[in-house]
């Protein structure tokens, strides 16, 4: 899956002229966007910023215009669409391309498998001290625990990437994703 986010900016002398443009823009943008597999909910097109912008170098000061910006965001799934989709917003007036990210769709189920190998290897490693020691394992006392990502917001292709995109002709390429868990297990000793 890759996120997209963009901002559709413009200035303008009348503060309504300028945010009509900018509506304008975002509904040329919603409409062009049915053509592609985005992620149902999550558009997000609702962060708005004006302000206005002064010329401090004359006095009084002169006001030059309304910036105001939008920033948009969403979630494309199908991964052989990138490039055109890239390449659609990219020709769309007042529209900047700020950042793609790539993460896994199923965020969760890798999260938990991480998990899941850090509880083994706890459990591998409390034995192996225990017979080292001559005692057994008893009863779990306490545990803890704790999951990561690699470096956010920089999210990767791991398994979201499909083999066709890899063997496509896309420029687009992140490094693996990295799902870590750390575990503390505390055990009595028999």
């Amino acid at each position: 899956m890759a996120i997209f986010n963009l901002s559709i900016q413009t200035t303008e002398l009348d503060a309504q002229q300028a945010h009509n443009r900018i509506d304008s823009q975002v509904k040329t943008l919603l409409k062009k966007l049915k053509k592609f597999d985005v992620k149902e909910g999550s558009l997000d097109s609702s962060q708005t910023s004006i302000q206005a912008e002064y010329d401090y170098s004359i006095k009084p000061k002169q006001l030059l215009g309304y910036r105001i910006s939008r920033q948009v965001s969403f979630n494309l799934i199908d991964l052989k669409q990138l490039d055109s989709l890239a390449t659609t917003v990219s020709k769309l007036d007042h529209t900047n391309l700020n950042n793609i990210q790539f993460s896994v769709q199923d965020a969760q189920y890798f999260e938990d498998l991480a998990l899941i190998n850090a509880i083994q290897l706890a459990k591998q490693k409390a034995e192996l001290i225990a017979n080292e020691f001559g005692v057994d394992i008893g009863k779990l006392s306490s545990v803890s625990h704790q999951v990561s990502q690699n470096s956010p917001p920089i999210f990767a292709r791991a398994m979201a990437m499909e083999d066709s995109m890899l063997k496509s002709n896309s420029s687009y390429e992140q490094k693996d994703l990295e799902m870590r868990a750390f575990i503390e297990v505390s055990f009595e000793l028999k």
